[in-house]
This record gives structure tokens, C-alpha cells and sequence, in this order.
């Protein structure tokens, strides 16, 4: 089988429109501005308005990167919709934005994957349908609104999350560009680290269940910490490797914006200085699935990558799952 290059040929993004400060937790929470900029490196996050939904955001980062990648409608061969707050449960989110798009001729699907890790996740699945020939042009679309998701009376939690969604269009590149290697996995003896007890098949939601806040996933930072800072370096040498590349090789690393301090780790186990990275943790919180492509877009266009660096993405989160992508930056300045 011919396997081809393939490549992000654009990448924008889409934010909640509210901005929300650390005053506002300090308001009604026993939390503080101090204990959130240090412990997290949240300053500030965004939040839809009540009439916004996931796809809305999808939408709109989806025609940004149509416009700069003069991608039609019907030129769109896929959508995968990365999410684990969709506007629908029992329906794929997918669907409804090919029907907004007008993207007739597109297969569509929902890829559900801890939320966090899905955006290296749906990046890897997309670019398996170009590099075997299937299609063309795949959009993909990742993201969260977790403002209408979580306890915002859970301290522990609710402070530390936005809502975003981002997307990106990938397609063949020339060869030795795009996406050289990449490493996925989950450790799932962590899976109760960050989960819901009830509203699925194996505690369905009822009224009492309900009223006790079940619905709402619970977090143990401490693992979640744990596992992270661990994994960073693992995933990222296994993609170095698998590219038959070096750490010397590497330009630039856009991780997922989980917390400040947890990207300094990361970055220190592997002996390279922040300048090496993007952080916009601090005025989009963590958005999910969205945050490797908002801080990705960006870095770009900021003029942190030229074409020709290797830049590894990396992402962890719920499941446990984790993954990473080393690709060749193909796009001009």
C-alpha cells in the first residue's frame, strides 16, 4: 500500500464569549486568585452563553479553517467530532455539524476518549483515512463546554476548566512533512481517577442519584498529577523514536494545557526550557480536547514554528489515556 504524508493544512479555534476571572470562584467558594494563578496558572477562562452549544462552537472554528484551507463544503470527505460534552448524549455531535456546514458528501462520527486525549486521538484516526488513500479532506473538531458540565460548586474541579473548541483540516502534504510518528495508550487502573458515578449503563441517573450530584465527574488531582508529569516524557521519546528522531531534534512541544506546573515538569524531565513550548493556560483554562489546538494555532501564529521544525503534540487526561504526535510543521508563515 502507497501510505501518503499527511498534515494539518489549517487550524483555528473557537471560544466561549463570557469571561470568567478567578474572582468569580472566590465569591462563593472557599478558593482564592493566589491559590488558583499558583497552584494551576489560571487567570481567567471563557464560558458560552446559555444558548451555546458544542456544535455552535464547531461550527464556527470549522468555517475559519475552511476559509484559510479554501475548503468547499463538499469537498469535506469526514468529520470527527472529538467530545465528551456533545450537544446530544445519544447522538453523534458529528452529524448535526456536517448538516450546519452543508457538508453533504462527508461521512461523520464522534470519537469519546476521556475528553483531553481525544485531541491527539482524533488527529491520529483522521490522518489513517488520508494516508491510505480513503479520503482526501477530514475535519476534525475538538473540544469542550464544560461550563454546563461540571459541578461549579466542587472547588476541587469547576476552577479549573473552559470552554473552547478547535479544529483542523488534514490533508496530503509533500513528502518528509506532516505527521511522522505518533504513540497512543491508557493505563486504565486509573480510570476512576477522574470519572461520574452516575449516567451511564452502569449507574443510570435517576431522581435521588440526581439530586445528589452524581452526574458530575469527581477528580483526584493527585493521581491525575501523578500520571501526567509521568507520562509526558514516556509518550513524547516513544514518538521520537518511532520517527527515528532525538530529543536534539526537537523545536517545539505543544502540550495539553492541564495545569502550569504540570507542562514545567513535563518539560524539565526532558531537559528543555519553556521557550520550547506555548502555554495559554492562563486566559483559556483547561478546554479538553480543545487546548493542543488552541495552543497549537496559536504558537503558529505567533510565528513559535516555521515550516521544517519537528514539533511533538502531547495530551492526557480522563481514561486514564494519553498520546502523542511528532510531525514535520508544513505550513508557511
Amino acid at each position: 500500500m502507497n501510505i501518503k504524508p499527511v498534515g494539518i493544512i489549517a487550524i483555528d479555534f473557537e471560544l466561549g464569549t463570557r469571561v470568567i476571572p478567578n474572582s468569580y470562584f472566590e465569591s462563593y467558594l472557599d478558593t482564592s486568585d493566589e491559590w488558583i494563578r499558583n497552584k494551576i496558572g489560571i487567570k481567567e477562562r471563557k464560558y458560552v452563553t446559555n444558548d451555546k452549544s458544542y456544535t455552535d462552537l464547531a461550527y464556527e472554528a470549522a468555517k475559519k479553517v475552511m476559509e484559510k484551507s479554501n475548503t468547499k463544503p463538499e469537498d469535506i470527505d469526514l468529520i470527527i467530532a472529538s467530545t465528551i460534552t456533545p450537544d446530544h448524549l445519544n447522538v453523534a455531535s458529528a452529524c448535526l455539524l456536517q448538516y450546519k456546514l452543508g457538508a453533504v458528501n462527508a461521512a461523520a462520527f464522534d470519537l469519546s476518549n476521556g475528553g483531553c486525549p481525544g485531541s491527539v486521538y482524533s488527529l491520529v484516526t483522521a490522518s489513517k483515512f488520508i494516508a491510505d488513500g480513503t479520503y482526501k479532506k477530514v475535519l476534525v473538531v475538538s473540544g469542550e463546554i464544560f461550563s454546563k458540565a461540571v459541578n461549579m460548586n466542587d472547588r476541587g474541579i469547576c476552577v479549573y476548566f473552559g470552554d473552547g473548541v478547535g479544529a483542523a483540516i488534514l490533508s496530503e502534504v509533500p513528502k518528509n512533512y506532516g505527521i511522522l510518528a505518533h504513540d497512543l495508550g491508557a493505563d486504565g487502573s486509573g480510570y476512576y481517577a477522574l470519572a461520574a458515578p452516575a449516567g451511564g449503563s452502569r449507574m443510570p441517573l435517576n431522581k435521588e442519584r440526581f439530586e445528589k450530584g452524581l452526574q458530575y465527574a469527581k477528580m483526584d488531582g493527585k493521581a491525575i498529577w501523578n500520571f501526567a508529569t509521568h507520562i509526558f516524557k514516556e509518550t513524547i521519546l516513544k514518538s521520537l523514536k518511532r520517527a527515528d528522531l532525538s530529543i536534539d531534534n526537537l523545536d517545539f512541544i505543544i502540550s495539553h494545557q492541564a495545569n502550569y506546573n504540570i507542562i514545567v515538569e513535563g518539560m524539565k524531565s526532558l531537559n528543555l526550557g519553556m521557550d520550547k513550548t506555548y502555554i495559554d493556560i492562563d486566559k483559556c483554562g483547561n478546554t479538553g480536547g480543545a487546548s493542543v489546538y488552541i495552543a497549537l494555532a496559536e504558537a503558529y501564529r505567533k510565528g513559535k514554528m516555521k515550516k521544517g521544525d519537528v514539533v511533538a503534540l502531547v495530551a492526557f487526561g480522563g481514561g486514564l489515556a494519553y498520546g502523542s504526535i511528532v510531525l514535520r510543521w508544513n505550513l508557511e508563515r
